[in-house]
């Protein structure tokens, strides 16, 4: 296996771990097939510069921070729109670049310490992304729109001035999707409180649609369940369990 490849087989063993993602997800997020990604595990296969950008972008990475083993001795060189080398080792054939981006840390950047919170903000913005959303955003896109928020191609240029206001931004993604969160957990739980209703009173209790409707507008006033408030909806739960254990004790 040869230093790049095995440089690459590492990144993506920590970033698996780290972001809590299988090869199938990761392989999803790369838009690449599992097998793709089990190669480069293996050191098999050396991953296009647009695989290897977004690569780097889920871990919030540069390319020259996955691929570089020391900072003097790696460079891309574009020699024309299908061929790159990066420090005369490997060679990606029939690819394009896109764009290029370098990071070169200066005195007034957020520290590793700031750089490390961002990153545990954006790992739990995707983590409930994937939860709430049906079409989440993706690691990539996280990054890009903090990125775009503060004017900067690379998170790391974001100055330490900057960081109250980028730390702001991503706590603010974090509890509007937390506010999503408990109306689909919400959601849920009316929706399964209904389903238990609904088969209890047909199944032990002989009622139809129409009997159960007519119990819930005379007890609670309401047309349909669907009208009920939550603690409404726990009522009629009860009601209905407490029938049917009368039920129960009567036939035993």
């Amino acid at each position: 296996m040869s230093h790049l490849r095995e440089k690459i087989s590492n990144y993506l063993n920590v970033l698996m771990r780290e972001t809590k993602t299988t090869q199938e997800g990761l392989a999803k997020e790369l838009g690449i097939a599992k097998s793709t990604i089990q190669q480069y595990l293996k050191g098999e296969r050396v991953p296009g510069i647009d695989v290897l950008m977004k690569m780097a972008e889920m871990g919030g990475k540069t390319v020259d921070e996955i691929v570089k083993t020391e900072p003097s001795q790696l460079h891309i060189e574009v020699k024309n729109s299908h061929y790159v080398a990066i420090a005369g080792r490997d060679v990606y054939m029939n690819t394009r670049i896109h764009r290029k981006t370098e990071y070169h840390p200066g005195p007034d950047d957020i520290t590793g310490d700031e750089a490390n919170r961002l990153k545990e903000l954006v790992n739990k913005s995707v983590e409930l992304e994937r939860k709430v959303k049906k079409k989440p955003k993706t690691y990539g896109a996280v990054w890009n729109a903090l990125n775009r928020k503060m004017g900067v191609t690379y998170y790391r240029e974001i100055k330490h001035a900057q960081f109250d206001l980028a730390e702001l931004y991503l706590v603010q993604w974090i509890g509007r999707l937390k506010k999503g969160l408990k109306r689909t957990d919400a959601d849920e739980w009316r929706k399964d409180k209904q389903a238990a209703i609904f088969a209890t009173a047909r199944n032990n209790l002989g009622w139809s649609k129409e009997a159960l409707d007519g119990y819930i507008y005379e007890r609670f006033k309401k047309e349909s369940i669907r009208d009920l408030t939550k603690i409404e909806l726990q009522k009629l739960s009860d009601a209905v369990f407490a029938r049917k254990k009368r039920q129960g004790d009567k036939e035993g």
